[in-house]
């Protein structure tokens, strides 16, 4: 395909955004759906959008004899022309997934992908000791993979370990996934994935396991740390957000979005709300605490 508009500055004078690829054959639509089919991932909007991506980029490459630092700086693919190449392409059908997402399908193959948000462990216990000990072995760089199921999975299948040998990509997608929210094999910090024991998640249990507040070198403020509330203060403060809060229907006694509670904590009182300072490691448990119980509730 074509660049359908030229690089630009990004925001502040970085790098150089990516052209937008708007000219892209119905056969680099259908190469990049068969390819996922290999791999038993399912073809939904965002990832074969970003498999067209890859393989332009290849393509790119293999013409200018230049390979891409990283997938980011790769042309982008425009949304709209896939979608309307795989609406218009025989040999494709587009279905719709929960009102925000296509699923595409090949009309001459049978699909048999694999369920990356399945909760049910099918993997040999060798396995994943195997992976634990893999990790402990990891030093510096090495220790970091992309954040994101699919991105990090690409990374540990291109490292070629003997424990994922023989498994698909979607496999290693899965084993990802169940690493991070079940076995916490990996977890995330500053954006990236890494082993469980220097993620955020472990750092912060840490943190309330000695009431110490939490901090985050990459996430430190502009203006500073304010006093953290005590349990006083925040019983007195949590009900005074919710007394004032809005309903719908303009009436006082509403709701505030779990995200929003540390925000007005600080803008409004100038204190910081730190569930580790408090025994948490999250701040949905510290807000379940008896001792908030007749000031708030939360709902899911």
């Amino acid at each position: 395909g074509a660049p359908g508009a030229g690089a630009g500055k990004g925001r502040g004078g970085g790098r150089p955004k990516p052209p937008v690829l708007c000219n892209i054959a119905p056969a680099e639509v259908v190469q990049a759906v068969r390819s996922l089919y290999k791999d038993q991932l399912e073809p939904f909007g965002r990832i074969l959008l970003r498999r067209v991506r890859e393989h332009c980029a290849s393509s790119i490459a293999a013409q200018t004899g230049e390979a891409f630092p990283s997938i980011d700086d790769a042309p982008f693919v425009d949304q709209r022309s896939v979608l309307s190449v795989c609406k218009s392409c025989k040999e494709l059908e587009v279905h719709d997934v929960d009102g925000n997402e296509v699923s595409v399908l090949l009309k001459d193959t049978e699909p048999c992908f694999v369920d990356v948000s399945n909760p049910m462990d099918m993997y040999p216990p060798e396995m994943w000791s195997d992976f634990r000990a893999y990790l402990c072995s990891l030093a510096g760089n090495e220790m970091l993979m992309p954040g994101g199921r699919y991105a990090c999975a690409q990374d540990l299948f291109a490292r070629r370990l003997p424990f994922l040998a023989g498994r698909s990509l979607g496999e290693v997608c899965h084993i990802v996934q169940i690493a991070i929210s079940q076995k916490r094999i990996l977890g995330y910090v500053d954006g990236v994935i890494v082993p469980h024991s220097l993620s955020e998640e472990a750092l912060k249990e840490q943190c309330a396991a000695w009431k110490q507040p939490f901090s985050c070198p990459s996430k430190q403020r502009e203006d500073g740390p304010c006093p953290v509330a005590n349990w006083e203060e925040t019983r007195a403060c949590l009900g005074a957000i919710l007394r004032t809060a809005c309903r719908p229907d303009g009436s006082r006694g509403g709701m505030v979005a779990m995200a929003n509670v540390k925000r007005i904590f600080r803008s409004r009182f100038g204190l910081d709300l730190s569930e580790t300072s408090l025994g948490y490691a999250r701040l949905s448990e510290l807000l379940r605490d008896e001792r908030l119980r007749d000031v708030c509730v939360l709902n899911s």
